[in-house]
């Protein structure tokens, strides 16, 4: 996501303004306040960044005025010089007010805000032929392979207890299993282990599951090395040939992850 900035339409100073925002609550006194501290007014909380003693804005220390060129001859994309800026938070919704020397004297700027994605139903399903699917109930935590002709399924992972437990596929444990993937060469099943913010492997010929995604924080963390790897609750994977996977997570980020090199990258973000 990217910043939102709406310029105002007035042509006055910042701290002009800043006196309109001040007029608007009667009770609002000077008070001194301190770096990290929070103050409530009208229902609404100011975060300080800097130690102030008065209701005025305080002038930020630049490096350089971000004029229309650089001491270096660069042309800036945006040429004005911000004097002051201020954070306002109100029902848990927050903006950044920004007083700037030329028209347009105040700028509102509203931070990205993450979603979480819908949650869905509570089975997943993933076709193996036309007469035989995977499914991943969310609910009871477990795997299981339906066949539509016989009107049978058959229980592959899962004892049915939520929690994070590596082993044969009986006994183990996940967290909310949301996602399908089948690898068609080594016929490997990967599950979203969403809770868990891990993507397990089902071995079918073996009988064991395993992790090979994540170390079961969460976060946003690439690389190789397993225990450092951090997903944020994954809710859909799948398979990319030759030996991929794509995962989707909760923080709007597209993971890719090589099964050879077990390396993890973000995609998109």
């Amino acid at each position: 996501d990217s910043l939102k900035v709406e310029p105002s339409m007035s042509d006055r100073s910042p701290l002009e303004s800043l006196a309109e925002i001040s007029n608007q609550s009667d009770h609002l006194q000077p008070r001194r306040a301190t770096v990290g501290t929070t103050t409530s007014i009208a229902n609404a909380t100011y975060k300080v960044a800097q130690q102030t003693f008065s209701n005025t804005w305080q002038r930020l220390s630049l490096p350089e005025p971000l004029s229309s060129v650089t001491h270096t001859g660069k042309v800036r994309r945006y040429p004005n010089t911000p004097l002051a800026i201020i954070y306002y938070e109100h029902e848990g919704d927050g903006f950044l007010l920004v007083g700037l020397v030329f028209a347009p004297t105040l700028l509102k700027v509203i931070p990205p805000k993450h979603h979480e994605p819908d949650r869905g139903g509570r089975f997943n399903t993933l076709p193996v032929d036309n007469h035989r699917f995977l499914l991943a109930d969310e609910s009871s935590h477990q795997v299981w392979l339906v066949n539509t002709t016989s009107k049978t399924r058959t229980h592959l992972a899962g004892c049915g207890k939520r929690g994070y437990l590596d082993g044969p596929l009986e006994t183990c444990r996940m967290h909310s299993p949301c996602s399908l993937a089948l690898d068609p060469h080594s016929h490997h099943v990967y599950v979203a282990d969403k809770g868990n913010h891990v993507i397990r492997k089902l071995d079918l010929l073996s009988g064991l599951s395993s992790t090979v995604v994540g170390s079961g924080c969460r976060g946003n963390c690439d690389g190789t090395d397993r225990r450092l790897q951090a997903l944020d609750s994954p809710f859909e994977v799948s398979f990319a040939a030759p030996h991929h996977l794509v995962i989707s997570c909760a923080d709007n980020a597209v993971r890719s992850f090589d099964l050879l090199s077990g390396h993890l990258k973000t995609l998109l973000i």
